[in-house]
C-alpha cells in the first residue's frame, strides 16, 4: 500500500455536511470484511449516508456497486451529483455500477441465498482482478416486500453473509427503511450484522 493510499485509510476527501458525526465515523471505518445494516428513517438523511458511502468508495479505490430497483437509479444518481462529482464518469470508466434487484436478488424469479453470495463473490474477483482494491456493494431490500418466491429466506440470506464476507475483500450495506419494514424483522437483521448505522 502507498502512502496515498494510506493515507485515505485514515481521513477522507468526501466533504458531506448534512452527514451526523456519528455515521460519517462509522462509514469512514468500515474496511474490506465488513457487512454492515444501514436503518434510515428519512430520505434527507438516506441520501447523506448513500453519497458518503459510495464516495468513499471511489476514493479507496475500490469498484462501487448499488442495487436497487429502477426509479432508485436518478436518485442516487443525483446523490452523487449533489456533492459535486460527475456519476457519468464513474460509471464510463466502470468503478460504479448500478443493477436492478431483480437482476441481481430476484433471478428467474426466485431469491435464493446461496446463489446471491455466490455472485458476490464472483465479483469481489472481477474487482480485484480490474485491478481495485476491494468491492463495495450496497442494496436496498425493499425488494424482500413484494413477496416474491424466496424473499421468505431473507433471515437465511444475512445469517450465511455475515459468515461468508467475514475477511473478504468486500465491503456490503444492507439498506432497511424502518417506515417500510416490520420492528421485529429489522430487530431480528440488525442482530446479524456486525455493524449497524442508524440514524
Amino acid at each position: 500500500m502507498n502512502q496515498r493510499s494510506k493515507k485515505l485509510e485514515r481521513e477522507s476527501t468526501v466533504k458531506n455536511t448534512f452527514l451526523k458525526p456519528h455515521l460519517w465515523r462509522k462509514i469512514n471505518n468500515l474496511k474490506p470484511g465488513h457487512h454492515a445494516c444501514y436503518i434510515f428513517n428519512t430520505k434527507h438523511e438516506h441520501r447523506a449516508v448513500i453519497s458518503a458511502f459510495i464516495l468513499r468508495g471511489i476514493e479507496l479505490n475500490q469498484k462501487v456497486i448499488y442495487i436497487a430497483d429502477l426509479p432508485a437509479f436518478r436518485s442516487i444518481a443525483d446523490y452523487v451529483f449533489s456533492e459535486g462529482r460527475e456519476i457519468e464518469k464513474y460509471m464510463a470508466q466502470g468503478q460504479l455500477r448500478l443493477l436492478t434487484a431483480k437482476a441481481v436478488y430476484l433471478q428467474h424469479e426466485v431469491f435464493d441465498p446461496d446463489k446471491m453470495i455466490d455472485f458476490l463473490h464472483a465479483e469481489i474477483d472481477r474487482a480485484l482482478e480490474e485491478g481495485y482494491t476491494a468491492l463495495r456493494i450496497t442494496g436496498e431490500m425493499k425488494w424482500v416486500l413484494k413477496g416474491l418466491p424466496g424473499s421468505d429466506r431473507l433471515v437465511e440470506y444475512e445469517s450465511k453473509l455475515k459468515t461468508s464476507l467475514r475477511g473478504s475483500k468486500c465491503v456490503a450495506l444492507c439498506q432497511y427503511d424502518k417506515r417500510l419494514f416490520d420492528t421485529d424483522l429489522l430487530n431480528t437483521v440488525s442482530e446479524l450484522h456486525p455493524y449497524t448505522l442508524q440514524g
